[in-house]
Formats: C-alpha cells, structure tokens, sequence
C-alpha cells in the first residue's frame, strides 16, 4: 500500500501504523521490515532511511537514535499482539474454543513480519528490552490460562507453560524453517486449523480441558 500525507495509516507486515508524520511512520515500517528480516546489528541506520524513503537525520529527529527506533517498533509489535490475543480471548470468554485457536493462529501466520520480529527479539537478549520479553511470554500465557477449564490445575505450572509458548509461537516464529523442511503452508486455514486441534488436544490429555469441540 502507498503511502501519502493524507493517509491516517499505513500497512507493515500485515498490521496498520498510526500515521502522526508521515516521515515518521515510514521509518517504523521500515525498521520493523529490516529489524525482521536482518536483525538490530545487521540493520544499519543507512539501510533504514532508504527503505523508508527519508534522511537519516530524521530518525534522529522522530526518535533520537536507532535503540529508540527499536524501542518504537517493540511497542508497536505489543500494541499488534495485544490485538490479535485480545481477539483470541474474546471468542473464548464466548465459549468458542475450536473458533479462538485457528482465528489467532491465523492472524498470526498472516503478519509474518510481527512473529519474525518476535523471533529474533527473543533471540537477541542484548538490544531486546526486558519489557518487550516480559509482555510478549504475559500475552501467550494469559491465553493459555484461558484455554484451561476454571478449577483445573498442574503441578508443574512453569514447565507446562513453556510447553503452551513453545506451542503457541513456535510454528510460526520458525515459518520459514517448517514450511522449507516439512513442506508445510502456514498460512493455509487446513494447516492452521490441525495446529489449533492439536492444541488443544494436548490440552485435553493433561486433563485440564473437558471437551476439546467445546464451542
């Protein structure tokens, strides 16, 4: 999608930026790309103001210097993931397990520039902030939480929600591997539909959900 001055948004990775400058927004969109795709280090402040179509005076100007440029897009993927889990949970609180699993999967597969840039923050504990880590495992845990029937429990609380993250995240912060390995579309609704019943299945096994078709 074009950018212009008149525009209130513009589209990175499948996800709308708010539009307050449009020099501004252009960079955002630009350094999630290349933070996705290169990483912090490999990224460089150059390639970012190309990409974006600016001057690299202006992310001095708009942000102060490239950490605060990653700092914005970190914000930005939250305020992304906080969407896409609130949707999940808001079919949940519904009773709509079999729809939740498979809505937030796909919603997941189609912003591939949100779960590569989450990837490679996990990945990159010197230039990723403690916030963003800390938001992005509460995200996936308090939807995991709400996957379990009120009233059950584990004893190994903590290994069982590495297992739900890993879960959760792991197809498609690893797309390119899976899908160039196992032969598997990822953003396909079969795909994703297997993934989600396998989910929850998981879930049912360990006793912590009655009915895995509960709507």
């Amino acid at each position: 999608m074009g950018v212009g001055n008149s525009s209130d948004q513009i589209r990175a990775g499948g996800s709308e930026l708010p539009v307050g400058d449009d020099g501004k927004a252009r960079l955002l969109k630009a350094a999630l790309n290349l933070f996705a795709r290169l990483g912090y280090e490999a990224a460089s402040i150059g390639d970012i103001a190309d990409t974006a179509g600016v001057s690299r005076g202006l992310i001095r100007f708009h942000f102060g210097s490239k950490e605060d440029l990653l700092r914005a897009v970190e914000h930005h993927v939250l305020s992304e993931l906080r969407k896409i889990m609130n949707t999940h949970s808001a079919l949940l609180a519904e009773g709509r397990l079999v729809d939740a699993l498979p809505e937030r999967s796909g919603l997941l597969s189609q912003n591939h520039e949100l779960t590569d840039f989450i990837r490679r923050a996990l990945f990159d504990v010197h230039h990723t902030s403690d916030h963003f880590v800390e938001e992005v495992f509460s995200a996936f845990e308090q939807t995991a939480k709400a996957l379990i029937e009120p009233g059950k429990s584990h004893p190994n609380w903590s290994s069982l929600m590495m297992i739900l993250f890993s879960m959760q995240l792991g197809p498609f912060a690893f797309r390119p591997l899976f899908e160039r390995m196992l032969g598997v579309d990822l953003t396909s609704a079969d795909t994703i539909s297997e993934l989600a019943e396998l989910h929850v299945r998981f879930i049912n096994c360990l006793g912590l959900t009655d009915d895995v078709t509960r709507r």
